[in-house]
């Protein structure tokens, strides 16, 4: 990590670029729901911020390089003043949505967010629905 951090010509106070054993970095990758893939260059991965609570539970994810900060400061703060908040079904199904549709572009060297995805994804469910409401029209008009 050390040779990554000076071949990207990272030298900021306060970052430590760190590593362990295979055994271990997948251990700990696999708690928290962090995904790698081997790549020529190296690895493909998400930017991923996971907060932790006092038990070592995940407790949030936060997806991207820049994020607006009340995405991380507001889990903290239930953490702290020990008034958690459940994510609710629709908040886990934004939050599962946005990590499927956020891609690495390696001409900017950042993620972003595919709507080609989100579109694909959208013309399959409406074609879907389309199939299903003319087999209903059908059924009902050979009855």
């Amino acid at each position: 990590m050390r040779l990554y951090a000076s071949a990207k010509g990272i030298d900021t106070p306060g970052w430590h670029f760190l590593s362990g054993d295979e055994a271990t970095v997948a251990a700990i990758s696999k708690d928290v729901g962090f995904q790698f893939f081997p790549t020529a260059k190296g690895f493909d991965h998400l930017s991923q911020t996971t907060i932790v609570d006092a038990d070592g539970a995940v407790y949030r994810q936060v997806y991207g390089q820049d994020f607006d900060a009340q995405a991380f400061v507001e889990p903290l703060k239930e953490l702290v003043f020990d008034t958690p908040r459940e994510a609710g079904l629709v908040d886990h199904w934004v939050d599962t949505f946005k990590l499927f549709c956020t891609v690495y572009d390696p001409n900017t060297g950042r993620y972003r967010f595919d709507y080609s995805i989100f579109m694909t994804i959208l013309v399959g469910v409406l074609s879907l629905g389309a199939i299903l409401l003319f087999i209903v029209s059908e059924w009902r008009r050979a009855r």
